[in-house]
């Protein structure tokens, strides 16, 4: 569209353009070779590399939409407002609310794309499949020790026959906390209900769900006794035995409220129901589903509820300070499996004890914890590197530094930083030397449009950075991380999409650019380098922090402190 016509604008009007977004003299003091710095005026190379990025700009922008249309003659602007128009979803509202349609029904929704021209980008939700895993094929894992006895202490409590149990596995982020609940889920699938009953996994992510998909594959080629039917997102027919399905949160929510006899299968036929980041449960929608899955009536099957989470002990049980934390232990009994590494070897499984110990000593037993992964080559050693820029941020609004429904910084003041140019020439550099040190590495970036700045800006220095966003399909997402994880580039973007269920163990660099005071935001972009070798990891990672002047106005340290343990 845009991008074919930008190399007919005049140079002067195209290098104002460029340097609107991009200022030529703060990249050009960049420590980069004359070569890079060269590419910088060179319109060629910049359309090539930035032509789809700035087209977006002049979209949103009257003044450069306006010079554009002047080179143009009548044909090329007619078919410029087409195709504008086509692009432009609220006619596709417009026309929902003339006819009166249903927007959240796909065969209307094809309908207008197709009308309009346009093409579906699918969201995780989108992607549903049926299919089946087979037994006695493929690699295999053994548990290792601390996962073998928390499984252990998950099947006493099954073993007990209660009504309805619940329980949270707590596990710090890179020490098998999937693969032990997995093993677990069809250990006692197996030999306690003979497969008998449906297996419900819940996650918010598509990469959560992909992950526990691959687990339960490898996992069920061998302790599964038959073949087992999956179902990906897909809840279009109900089993009732050897059957696992993959559920989003959303789709449950989605599928109790506008398909009630499916969901009524799903509750009568579930004899065990995980759910991944357990936290995510406190949402009120998704409680309420959870909590109807969990009823149980006549000739309904007995199940249970697992929960799992990675958030620190000293967050996730801190009462006093978060009441969600309170209500997230009593919406799972208050029945915690953690790692306690002095019992590892003694350890009696015992629902009494368990309960006590976990609950009693998990704000000390942390930083055992950490210790002892670390220790046996679990977990990573943690390097942590902060840096600084010149710019003070304390200009940011205060009254808006925290205005996000979670206490976070507001989408404002990331928004703010993301745009200061000292702060971003010095991410830049960093990124620089880590590429030419061939370091692999995961960015997390401020915001959606900060991630493709730096995306855009490393490759009009000649380097290779890819990121992955929301909008980015699940199909796109998957080709970018095989590419990450063959070794095609070295530098991974994102803005808050692979915090979970994201594993690679090619990351040797953590690179935070996102200020958080959020202990379970901040923990889970750690958690991205914190496997060790014994998980397939390295026996160190890179943690580079970005030291932002926030003063009084935030706990962002607060949130650090939490971890120190991990680089003692």
């Amino acid at each position: 569209m845009i991008h074919d016509y930008l190399s007919r604008l005049d140079d002067d009007v195209f290098f104002e353009l460029f340097n609107s977004e991009f200022s030529i003299k703060e990249l050009s003091i960049l420590d980069i070779d004359d070569s890079a710095k060269s590419k910088l005026h060179d319109k060629k190379f910049i359309i090539s590399n930035a032509g789809n990025y700035l087209q977006e700009k002049i979209i949103s922008n009257n003044k450069y939409l306006t010079l554009i249309c002047t080179i143009l003659d009548s044909n090329e602007q007619s078919d410029l407002s087409l195709k504008l128009f086509q692009r432009n979803l609220t006619a596709q509202q417009f026309l929902a609310d003339v006819y009166s349609l249903d927007l959240n029904d796909k065969k209307i929704i094809n309908i207008l794309n197709s009308f309009f021209g346009l093409h579906h980008n699918p969201k995780s939700d989108s992607i549903e499949y049926k299919t089946h895993f087979q037994h006695n094929k493929g690699n295999f894992y053994e548990l290792l020790n601390y996962q073998f006895i928390a499984k252990e202490q998950i099947i006493s409590i099954l073993d007990t026959n209660k009504i309805l149990p619940r329980m949270i596995l707590h596990m710090p982020t890179g020490t098998g906390k999937t693969k032990t609940a997995v093993h677990t889920v069809i250990h006692d699938y197996v030999f306690n209900k003979q497969g008998k009953g449906i297996i419900i996994w819940l996650a918010h992510t598509h990469e959560l769900l992909k992950q526990a998909y691959k687990a339960f594959e490898n996992a069920w080629n061998v302790l599964g006794k038959k073949d087992i039917n999956v179902h990906f997102n897909d809840i279009d027919s109900i089993d009732t035995e050897y059957s696992v399905y993959f559920i989003s949160y959303q789709k449950l929510i989605s599928t109790q409220k506008n398909k009630t006899d499916y969901f009524k299968n799903i509750r009568k036929n579930a004899v065990a129901i995980v759910a991944d980041e357990a936290h995510k449960c406190l949402a009120d929608e998704t409680r309420k589903s959870i909590e109807q899955l969990m009823r149980m009536f006549e000739f309904d099957n007995n199940k249970y509820l697992l929960g799992l989470t990675a958030t620190p002990g000293r967050q996730l049980f801190n009462f006093d300070e978060n009441m969600e934390n309170q209500i997230l232990s009593e919406m799972f009994e208050k029945r915690i499996i953690s790692i306690n590494p002095e019992k590892i070897e003694s350890i009696r499984i015992d629902e009494s004890l368990l309960i006590t110990d976990s609950i009693k000593n998990i704000f000390d037993n942390d930083t055992k914890v950490i210790h002892y992964f670390q220790k046996n080559r679990i977990l990573a050693k943690i390097i942590r590197e902060e840096i600084e820029y010149r710019e003070s941020v304390v200009e940011v609004d205060k009254a808006k530094l925290k205005k996000s429904a979670s206490g976070d910084f507001s989408r404002i003041v990331l928004d703010k930083i993301s745009k200061y140019s000292s702060r971003n020439n010095t991410i830049i550099r960093r990124l620089i030397k880590l590429h030419n040190e061939k370091v692999p590495t995961i960015l997390f970036a401020c915001s959606v449009q900060h991630g493709q700045y730096l995306e855009l800006i490393m490759s009009l220095l000649g380097i290779s950075a890819v990121g992955v966003y929301g909008h980015t399909s699940p199909i796109t997402r998957d080709k970018i991380i095989d590419g990450f994880n063959n070794g095609e580039f070295n530098i991974l973007i994102n803005c808050e999409v692979l915090t979970t269920g994201f594993d690679s163990p090619r990351i040797k660099c953590v690179f935070i650019t996102r200020p958080t005071n959020s202990i379970v935001l901040y923990s889970q972009m750690l958690g991205r380098g914190l496997r060790g070798p014994r998980m397939g990891g390295n026996e160190t990672c890179l943690l580079i922090d970005i030291k932002d002047n926030l003063g009084k106005f935030s706990d962002e340290n607060q949130a650090f402190s939490y971890f120190e343990e991990y680089w003692r």
